[in-house]
């Protein structure tokens, strides 16, 4: 994650910058080009499950697209 931006779907699911996305609804996201094929499946009001490292944790969050 490079930016969030207040009031945004990652502002309100909680990243930071310097997270790192390794999976979004359960597709593993190996590159920004990975990430550029899932995240243009998602919708408007589309439920979003991600995991993403964070300080080497491992942390999981679940948000709504808007």
């Amino acid at each position: 994650v490079d930016v969030v931006y207040e009031n945004s779907p990652a502002f309100f699911a909680n990243l930071s910058r310097g997270d790192m996305i390794i999976e979004i609804n359960g597709e593993n996201i190996l590159n920004g080009e990975s990430y550029n094929s899932v995240s243009s499946k998602l919708s408007a009001n589309d439920s979003v499950e991600i995991k993403y490292i964070r300080n080497g944790k491992e942390e999981k969050a679940v948000f709504k697209i808007f």
